[in-house]
């Protein structure tokens, strides 16, 4: 029987290839204030992603996914959303957005993020309990 539970999908403003992670670190280093993935900005330092996040991941019976906007693209092409973002799969369902770009860009520290997923997901399961 395959699991109903929610699955978050992280998705980077970036592309996955060694290089571009490579730029990306540096971008983020030398210049944070323009740097393009405030998801990033705030669930990873330079190098790791931040233990109070790593934490909060651990949460979910099903693993959240991590993946940039090259390969979320490829695996959802018909799938148009602005990056980064965070969506939410109950199954094999197609991904629902969660937190859009623009609600990325509002939030300034962890705690705040993790507040705000999960007020979205209670929102989100809510939606598909009364569909059910």
């Amino acid at each position: 029987m395959k699991s109903t539970a929610a699955q978050l999908i992280l998705v980077y403003n970036a592309n996955g290839d060694k290089v571009s992670v490579l730029l990306d670190i540096v971008h983020k280093i030398v210049s944070p204030s323009t740097y393009g993935c405030s998801l990033c900005a705030v669930t990873h330092g330079a190098f790791s992603m931040h233990s109070r996040w790593k934490e909060f991941l651990k949460e979910f019976p099903r693993k959240p996914r991590e993946m940039h906007r090259d390969e979320f693209l490829a695996e959802f092409p018909n799938t148009a959303i602005s990056f980064p973002a965070i969506l939410v799969r109950f199954g094999d369902e197609t991904p629902r957005v969660l937190v859009t770009s623009v609600g990325l860009n509002t939030v300034s520290d962890i705690d705040e993020l993790i507040e705000l997923v999960k007020l979205r997901l209670r929102d989100a399961e809510s939606k598909i309990s009364k569909a059910a």
